[in-house]
């Protein structure tokens, strides 16, 4: 998984990785459906309002709150603002930032939509 399709910084190491796929895959009730799914490159289909819920955004949003389409621009505003992984798609044009598993208490705006329980959402291998 990467944050807006730019290297990071520091690679992640082997343990670094294998941690984040277990926080990752417990979303599930069966966590090795996920390492399956990732091993032979597929994208894993996990369970959101468990253990985290998701926040989707349109890439009109994020380009202009960043004010740049530039993916290192983009991937450093937002790992400032955010703090947290989010995932991009960029054949849907969306992004989603991975949250606490509790709905906002906030209103979000036309651009952007609560994800939490009884959805899904595919993630790439880490």
């Amino acid at each position: 998984m990467n944050t807006v399709d730019t290297p990071l910084a520091q690679p992640l190491t082997a343990a670094e990785r294998e941690a984040i796929c277990d926080w990752l895959a417990g979303s599930l009730k069966r966590p090795q459906a996920a390492r399956d799914q990732w091993r032979n490159g597929g994208i894993a289909a996990l369970a959101l309002g468990r253990r985290f819920s998701a926040v989707r955004l349109t890439e009109p949003l994020v380009y202009a709150v960043t004010a740049s389409t530039l993916p290192a621009t983009v991937t450093r505003v937002l790992a400032s603002a955010l703090h947290g992984p989010v995932i991009h798609t960029p054949q849907g044009r969306r992004f989603y930032a991975l949250t606490p598993p509790a709905e906002p208490t906030w209103g979000l705006g036309p651009h952007a939509e609560y994800l939490g329980s009884d959805t899904y959402l595919g993630v790439p291998p880490v």
